[in-house]
């Protein structure tokens, strides 16, 4: 066991601050050994690289599929997903843990199935510690029904938090439909212990 300062660990750059009381994570090294191993190092930076209203489709595989590698394009895609570009965290033992938890969804996003896609963040004091997007298993039949389904992915992710540690948090759910939220603070109340 060492007693230095450790400033690397499994290709995460570790800083840390101790008069600002704050530890950055990054792995820029890392996004630079993937830019270069998939010969993408040269290629112009843009805020949003693709077209955000674009409905893509699943389309059967074709003969010109073949001269696609998929396997390539699925192991570029698996580096960037694990590849984290800088977070900080920051310590303040005087005040309470702030865990925020944001969920948003689209409504029947997926042209193609028509189900809606879940997407949460939690942030613990400012620093991201748990966040996904995934589309939903059911099919939803509102936006309310779509938010609420993303904020119930979200609570499940709290539950486990809670249970895994000890520390007390205070907590602030963040959504951005009314009606879910109604719907949330109805189900909590008939669900409490000995209501039936």
């Amino acid at each position: 066991m060492t007693l230095e300062t450790i400033n690397h660990f499994i290709d995460i750059q570790i800083s840390r601050n101790r008069s600002k009381r704050t530890i950055i994570l990054s792995q820029e090294s890392f996004v630079h050994r993937i830019l270069k191993r998939f010969s993408i190092a040269n290629c112009n930076p843009k805020v949003v690289p693709a077209d955000p209203y674009t409905n893509l489709s699943e389309v059967s595989p074709g003969k010109d599929d073949d001269d696609f590698d998929q396997s390539m394009y699925r192991e570029a895609v698996g580096c960037v997903m694990y590849a984290d570009f800088g977070v900080t965290y920051h310590a303040n033992l005087d005040a309470p843990h702030i865990l925020l938890a944001y969920s948003d969804s689209d409504y029947a996003g997926d042209t193609s199935s028509r189900r809606s896609t879940s997407g949460y963040l939690l942030l613990l004091n400012g620093g991201p510690i748990s966040w996904a997007s995934r589309r939903q298993q059911c099919m939803s039949l509102s936006t309310t029904e779509a938010e609420y389904v993303a904020m119930c992915e979200t609570l499940k992710d709290l539950r486990y938090l809670d249970a895994a540690t000890s520390t007390q948090y205070w907590i602030t759910a963040i959504s951005t439909n009314y009606p879910a939220l109604r719907q949330s603070n109805r189900y909590e109340t008939c669900c409490k212990p000995g209501v039936s």
